[in-house]
């Protein structure tokens, strides 16, 4: 298990947070949630892992699945996009089982 670094990039009111080959049991470094209304894209060789995103509201001490815009967990095991309106402290991608997994994660949101 690794904890994959996020990239981020800002243009304006909008942010695109990347994290790049997420493997077996990885999770990435959380980033901030509040008033993030956007999506999240999973792509890459699933290898037969699950990819969630998950929020927390105490600091990161305990984090949950998800939930898009229609109530669905941002839970996947084939390249997906969801459609997001959170308002969590910190959010990050984590992924479990399979092998040769590489994902990448990529969070475009405003910020309102």
């Amino acid at each position: 298990m690794a904890t994959k670094t996020a990239t981020q990039t800002f243009d304006g009111e909008a942010a695109t947070v990347s994290w790049a080959a997420m493997g077996n049991a990885d999770d990435g470094t959380p980033v901030p949630g509040v008033g993030l209304l956007g999506s999240v894209q999973f792509a890459g060789t699933f290898g037969s892992a699950t990819v969630v995103l998950e929020g927390s509201n105490d600091g990161g001490t305990t984090y949950a699945t998800i939930k898009d815009a229609t109530g669905t967990a941002v839970s996947t095991g084939t390249a997906a996009i969801f459609s997001l309106n959170a308002n969590v402290k910190l959010v990050r991608p984590r992924t479990s089982g399979g092998t040769g997994t590489s994902l990448n994660v990529t969070l475009f949101a405003r910020y309102v």
